[in-house]
């Protein structure tokens, strides 16, 4: 912050950090001055948070304002055997949704919520949370009441997965049993695979556009993005998803350019067989420097 306050960008970083400050107020937080009803017990109960700043590949200043969650008591935050797994749509389900047989016209789109936790269903009345933040404009520390899940938050995948899904099978979308990350509408004959906030849609083309009005009509979301047939493509989770008249094609080969240049292994040479001999397990433990670039690496490749 310090240093993009201190550049010629200073008025766009400002902007950028308004933009999220107003967003946080108008959907989950509201200010606690000296004086509230609720001050004494905001500044005795407030978990901490930061506003990050990033500047995105187009080269906007993107600010986001974050909870500290690890540092919430669980059961005094959200209720003693509160269940927070939230489910996501598997990689191999993409692939085998994208790769499907006999696709003829049917399209690929993606969509996404923008900020979903925001948009998720407010906490109960008996959840009371406040959180406290540096505003690094004004240099001072501010108290919020906090109604609804942040980024950070324990349970805010989990409380947008309870605001989503029940959305869309109020509108006749069918959740899977085994993949409840899949929702599927007979009638449009239309796939919804869902990560978090990033949506999958596969159908016909009238199909996905009424689909996703049904999903506009709740949530404020990002524009449609096409899969195009001219093989330029689109990235989703990371993958690159192109189609052209008579090719579908995964790539995952930006990550892996990334993966091999984080790691140091850009100029390694490639070989027909990556384990050739035994594993040595008599030898030195690895020094903590090395461990974590092996965990790095093995979450790389997994």
């Amino acid at each position: 912050w310090e240093k993009a306050l201190a550049s010629s960008d200073r008025d766009l970083v400002i902007e950028s950090f308004h933009n999220e400050r107003d967003s946080l107020l108008s959907t989950v937080l509201e200010v606690i001055s000296p004086g509230h009803p609720d001050f004494e017990e905001a500044k005795a109960n407030a978990i901490t948070g930061r506003y990050l700043l990033d500047i995105k590949r187009s080269g906007m200043y993107k600010t986001r304002g974050v909870k500290q969650g690890f540092k919430e008591s669980k059961v005094t935050a959200d209720g003693e055997g509160y269940n927070y797994y939230s489910h996501v749509v598997k990689l191999y389900t993409v692939r085998m949704a994208f790769f499907r047989p006999n696709r003829g016209t049917r399209m690929v789109a993606i969509l996404d919520e923008r900020t979903a936790f925001l948009q998720s269903d407010k906490f109960p009345e008996h959840i009371r949370k406040f959180l406290t933040m540096f505003n690094p404009i004004e240099r001072l520390w501010e108290l919020f009441r906090q109604f609804g899940p942040l980024y950070g938050e324990n349970s805010a995948p989990k409380r947008w997965e309870d605001t989503y899904a029940p959305y869309l099978e109020s509108e006749d979308f069918v959740r899977g049993d085994n993949e409840q990350s899949a929702f599927y509408h007979e009638v449009l004959d239309l796939l919804n695979l869902t990560f978090v906030d990033d949506n999958y849609l596969d159908g016909e083309e009238d199909s996905i556009k009424k689909g996703a009005e049904i999903i506009i009509d709740r949530f404020d979301c990002k524009e449609l993005e096409w899969v195009p047939r001219d093989g330029i493509p689109v990235d989703y989770l990371g993958m690159l998803m192109s189609m052209t008249p008579d090719r579908t094609k995964l790539s995952m080969e930006t990550y892996i350019v990334n993966a091999l240049d984080i790691l140091g292994w850009s100029d390694l040479k490639p070989v027909a067989t990556p384990i050739r001999k035994p594993i040595d397990t008599s030898g030195p433990p690895l020094t903590p420097k090395e461990a974590t670039k092996f965990h790095t690496a093995q979450g790389m490749i997994g």
